[in-house]
């Protein structure tokens, strides 16, 4: 398999370097910088945040596991005595109780971040481990070999609950759905396959790909999932009927890892060109270059912080830099420039005088770039945004007339309802759907302009609003 002499020959060349940390920003001269920077003696080679954002954990060829402290860029602890070989991946789980291991010595290992112990070596795959993925609950790790398969473990008892079998190459990726029962895996064969866990049943067979596909993700709201392969495309499915969404040219070379961002907005992606991409998912556009030319080398994994604020990037170079994601506001502007920048090449058959006349038109053209850029947004936010889901009708308000609505995507929301009918509402509140979402994009932020509260079998409806 020409993946893994490739991967073991760029690590194996790699010169030393001395361990710094370094916080940066955008200097005078424009040249991209990362906003913090830990360069490491060694290729990293995976990263992951923990679910609270203080930390990152990398692997790479050092065999070790190191956990740093993102705030201050000290290593907190290295986990040794485990492997012997590289490790290709890590995964901290969502609980922050354990941190998960794999690679080239074909064993995972589960460690206990309290006691920074080994809690369990697993042992059952035939071949290199590239890939490893929790369940939002913890309670299941998923890990992905080139031995053509799949194994669903329990991380708390260690003991092997699924395998999942019928791939025709090595196993690069994989990945949980929202709720733990599905995975997607990204295979060697170009093909992306989705499977139900506790049938081991393959699902669907998602084909577009026309080479080796390096990593696959599972939106956090179920929605989409996106894949980057050696055929150097992003390709972004529809999760329930595995339909191609969208394709980006994504880079010049092949693309190592994708991560969406925490809004399930944008895309982040990397590859084999050492640049660092964001891009927005309602157009298919490049929204950024995050990286410039600071990787030396191939970047292997991106992963959002919890606060979906920045992107870590882990590269061969030895390097894991912190880079700062743009707000909505940096994006909106960022793409309306694109707009404006093809409205104002002049045309190959347009006259001087035309394209004269053109450009006195030019600050009502901004105006209305920005609003298809806005209105593009927010169809898009309200197409594949779980809004209507987790909404909670809490206390009421009397001398205002409305319930407050705690929702877990626009924070607290006003239901008006009548005095007279607040009793009415607070017994039935079970019996509540929302409906008919309309977004107002106001101080750099998509807010509620307004939804429908309905009550099933009460022929009632309630405004809510910000």
């Amino acid at each position: 398999m020409r993946l893994k002499n490739f991967l073991l020959v760029a690590l194996l060349s790699l010169s030393s370097i001395t361990t710094i940390f370094a916080t940066t920003r955008l200097d005078t001269s424009g040249l991209v910088l990362a906003h913090r920077s830990f360069l490491t003696q060694n290729a990293v080679i995976s990263v992951d945040y923990s679910m609270d954002g203080k930390w990152l954990i990398s692997g790479g060829a050092s065999k070790t596991v190191d956990v740093w402290n993102v705030d201050t860029g000290k290593k907190l602890f290295s986990l040794s005595e485990g492997h012997t070989d590289d490790i290709l991946a890590v995964k901290c789980s969502p609980n922050k109780r354990f941190i998960a291991s794999a690679g080239v010595d074909k064993q995972v290992i589960i460690w206990d971040i309290l006691t920074r112990e080994k809690v369990y070596v697993l042992k059952g795959h035939k071949d290199y481990i590239t890939s490893l993925d929790f369940s939002n609950d913890s309670r299941l790790l998923a890990s992905a070999s080139w031995d053509q398969s799949v194994i669903i473990w329990d991380a708390v008892t260690g003991s092997r609950v699924q395998t999942l079998i019928g791939h025709n190459d090595n196993v690069t990726s994989v990945s949980f759905n929202p709720d733990g029962t599905k995975v997607v895996t990204g295979c060697g064969d170009h093909l992306i396959r989705t499977w139900d866990i506790k049938e081991g049943n393959l699902e669907l067979l998602l084909s577009g790909h026309t080479d080796e596909i390096w990593d696959v993700k599972w939106s956090e709201n179920g929605v989409f999932i996106a894949s980057g392969g050696w055929d150097n495309k992003v390709r972004v499915w529809d999760a329930k009927s595995g339909e191609q969404y969208l394709t980006m040219p994504g880079h010049v070379t092949d693309v190592w890892s994708v991560a969406f961002t925490l809004d399930h907005q944008s895309l982040v992606t990397c590859g084999g060109d050492r640049r660092v991409k964001l891009w927005d998912l309602s157009s298919g556009e490049l929204i950024k270059d995050l990286s410039g030319t600071t990787h030396t080398s191939d970047i292997e994994e991106v992963t959002i912080s919890p606060d979906n604020k920045f992107v870590a990037s882990a590269s061969r170079d030895g390097s894991i830099r912190v880079w700062e994601l743009p707000s909505l506001r940096e994006r909106i502007t960022i793409l309306t420039k694109r707009k404006m920048d093809r409205w104002l090449k002049k045309g190959d058959y347009e006259s001087t005088s035309d394209y004269n006349k053109r450009m006195r038109g030019k600050k009502k053209k901004y105006l209305e770039s920005k609003e298809e850029v806005v209105s593009q947004l927010k169809t898009f936010y309200t197409d594949t945004t779980n809004w209507q889901e987790g909404n909670v009708i809490v206390s009421y308000n009397a001398d205002k007339s409305y319930f407050t609505v705690k929702s877990p995507v626009f924070g607290d929301l006003k239901m008006q309802v009548p005095n007279n009918q607040a009793e009415s509402v607070e017994k039935n509140k079970d019996r509540i759907e929302f409906r008919d979402l309309k977004l107002i994009y106001r101080n750099g932020e998509l807010q509620v302009d307004n939804m429908t509260a309905y009550f099933k079998g009460m022929n009632r409806r309630y405004s809510v609003s910000s």
